[in-house]
């Protein structure tokens, strides 16, 4: 049985824990960390990374290896951008805002664009080669080209640029020092990447711009 204590018994409560003993005023000190002496340390000479000429050569292609894999990314990314650019006849989305672009930069009209001039400038260099006269607007969205309109030529220039940028993504691989079995496997990734042979086939300022960062970066890494 349990036993209750009775009214007459007393409960003595006794602390569990010790009370907190008072702290000085000098304990509560913060304590204040001594100054750190600097003093001027031994020179070092600066570290040389200027590239060394033998190692610029080693990663130029030299071999017949290497021209060899050169020679199959030109093939391979040659066929996948020039092969039937005729097709389709009709303008397609994008070839509308390019191609008026174009239009009125050889009709030398005035018009606020949204996008940087340079890859429209570039198409409109080519229609000084093409014979294009700017009459065709370019619009609506599946209208058939005339035969006057070298439509053709303009997406050969897209195409041949996508090329180009492949052949400066493997330079810039290799200069960046990376083996050149490995550039040629990332290099042949990107020629069949859908989306990358897709603007490289139409009147699309995406090829022309991708193209100039493309030479920027190989020139930036090649002066180093």
């Amino acid at each position: 049985s349990i036993g209750y204590p009775s009214s007459q018994t007393k409960l003595e409560l006794r602390p569990t824990m010790a009370p907190k003993e008072k702290r000085s005023a000098k304990e509560e000190k913060v304590d204040i960390l001594e100054p750190i002496e600097v003093k001027e340390g031994p020179l070092r000479p600066y570290l040389d990374i200027e590239t060394s000429k033998e190692l610029i050569e080693s990663r130029a292609p030299s071999t017949l290896f290497e021209k060899g894999l050169l020679a199959v990314l030109v093939v391979v990314g040659a066929i996948t951008r020039f092969h039937r650019l005729e097709i389709p006849t009709n303008v397609i989305d994008n070839e509308t805002v390019v191609g008026n672009i174009i239009s009125k930069y050889i009709n030398r009209e005035f018009f606020v664009g949204i996008t940087p001039p340079l890859a429209h400038l570039a198409y409109s260099f080519v229609s000084v080669f093409n014979g294009f006269d700017g009459s065709f607007p370019f619009q609506p969205v599946g209208h058939p080209y005339p035969n006057k309109v070298p439509y053709a030529t303009f997406r050969f220039f897209a195409s041949f640029l996508g090329l180009l940028t492949v052949i400066l993504f493997y330079s810039t691989l290799r200069v960046s020092g990376v083996r050149a079995i490995v550039a040629f496997a990332i290099s042949l990734a990107l020629i069949f990447e859908n989306g990358y042979v897709t603007i490289s086939r139409y009147i699309f300022d995406e090829s022309p711009y991708m193209f100039f960062i493309a030479l920027a970066i190989y020139l930036f890494k090649r002066s180093q």
